[in-house]
C-alpha cells in the first residue's frame, strides 16, 4: 500500500514504457469482458508508468507499474496483478490495516487467496499464498501475523520492508 522508490531514476526506453502501457490496457479490456465486476473498479484507477517502482504498487487513485517488470510478467500474471491492486483499493486497505509491510503482508495474503482461481490470471512468481490464512478476512491475518517475527522484506521474518513490490511477495502487488 506504500510505495518505496529507487533512490536512483531509471533509464527506460520508450520502447518499453509502450509496450507496457500496451500489456495493461490488454488486462483491463480483459478485465472487463471477462470479470466485470473487477474491471469496473479497476477502470477507475490510472496507470502510471514508473520506472522507481520495484514492480507495481497502489496509493489507492492510481496504479503505479515498473514497465520493465511488465515486460516480464506474461499477459496472465498482468492481468492478476491488475485485479490485486484493484482489491486493495476495494477492500479499503489504506484505512483497516496499518500502512506497513505487515499490513501490506495481510491484504496480500486475502487478496491472493481470492483470486487464485480466477481464470485466465496467474499470480506472478512469488506472490504471498498461504494455506494458514484461507478464508481469513485481513485483520484475522494480521492478527496471526502478529505473532511472527516482524517482516523486514515483505515475508515473515526477514530482510527490510519492500512494500510497493508485486510478483516477490514482497509487499503491495503480490
Amino acid at each position: 500500500m506504500s510505495v518505496k522508490m529507487t533512490e536512483e531514476p531509471v533509464a527506460v526506453s520508450p520502447a518499453t514504457v509502450r509496450a507496457a502501457q500496451l500489456k495493461i490496457d490488454k488486462a483491463r479490456w480483459w478485465a472487463l469482458t471477462n470479470q466485470p465486476f473487477y474491471g469496473s473498479l479497476a477502470s477507475n484507477l490510472a496507470d502510471v508508468i514508473d520506472p522507481s517502482i520495484p514492480t507495481a504498487a497502489t496509493d489507492g487513485k492510481k496504479i503505479l507499474w515498473n514497465p520493465t517488470k511488465v515486460s516480464e510478467w506474461t499477459e496472465e500474471e498482468v492481468r492478476f496483478v491488475v485485479l490485486h491492486e484493484t482489491l486493495h483499493c476495494a477492500h479499503d486497505h489504506f484505512s483497516r490495516l496499518p500502512l506497513n509491510a505487515r499490513g501490506n503482508q495481510a491484504g496480500d495474503f486475502a487478496i491472493n487467496w481470492i483470486l487464485r482461481n480466477v481464470p485466465g490470471t496467474k499470480m506472478p512468481e512469488g506472490g504471498l499464498l498461504d494455506a494458514r490464512f484461507e478464508n481469513d478476512a485481513e485483520e484475522e491475518i494480521l492478527t496471526k501475523l502478529g505473532k511472527e517475527p516482524e517482516p523486514q522484506d515483505g515475508k515473515p521474518g526477514k530482510g527490510p520492508p519492500q512494500p510497493g513490490q508485486a510478483g516477490k511477495g514482497k509487499g503491495q502487488g503480490q
